[in-house]
């Protein structure tokens, strides 16, 4: 193999030195290739790494970011050779690369259910341990294997929970008094006191209320 050289910054040199090197090294710097950053951006864009402190599921997270940059300079090589020509909106500069991802994670989810499901598709009875048994939830992606074959519809409304709001006091005596700082009353009581002597001073009904005026 021909032999190709390039310059090489020595220290205590001002000039750079003349150093032989394979071609291949002189051939990736003139085409600027930049392939280990590229790689690297990718991979900082579009990783499917979380973070955690196991270090087997970093290089297993490493290596499904490797495979999916692969399979896309694959799909891209074949678009621009004219063989699938359905591939095209991966190549789009605004959300192509995404696009592909999300493509490429439905499809294996499909075929991932097709294999653990029991017989044919079409039997519900063979659904995986681990999916649902109920009647499937409403959805309208479109994009799911659910939606797919048919047995999804409508758009699923989460149940909403009731806003905390003021709490209700009881409409009649239950018994139950409310502390106040120097008295104890019961709310009920106190509120239809105040219906009935609305001219009686504050201080002539503090505490307990008696029960004889709530038949007046």
């Amino acid at each position: 193999m021909a032999q190709s050289t390039t310059n090489r910054r020595v220290k205590g040199q001002r000039a750079p030195t003349i150093i032989q090197c394979p071609p291949v090294i002189k051939e990736y710097s003139k085409n600027g290739y930049n392939a280990v950053d590229r790689d690297d951006r990718d991979s900082a864009d579009y990783t499917v790494s979380i973070r955690t402190n196991r270090w087997y599921l970093r290089k297993w997270y490493w290596t499904i970011d490797r495979a999916n940059r692969c399979t896309y300079l694959c799909v891209k090589h074949l678009v621009e050779d004219g063989n699938k020509d359905q591939w095209k909106q991966y190549l789009d500069k605004h959300g192509g690369r995404k696009k592909f991802q999300i493509d490429l994670a439905l499809q294996l989810m499909d075929h991932a259910i097709c294999l653990d499901w029991n017989g044919d598709i079409s039997d519900h009875t063979g659904r995986p341990r681990w999916m649902r048994q109920k009647p499937f939830l409403p959805c309208s992606c479109q994009m799911c294997f659910f939606c797919k074959n048919g047995w999804t519809g409508g758009i699923y409304h989460s149940p909403q929970r009731k806003k905390a709001g003021r709490k209700k006091m009881a409409p009649v005596c239950n018994g139950k008094y409310e502390k106040m700082p120097y008295q104890r009353y019961c709310g009920p009581c106190y509120r239809r006191y105040r219906e009935l002597h609305p001219t009686k001073q504050q201080e002539n009904h503090k505490g307990m209320f008696p029960a004889q005026f709530m038949d007046v």
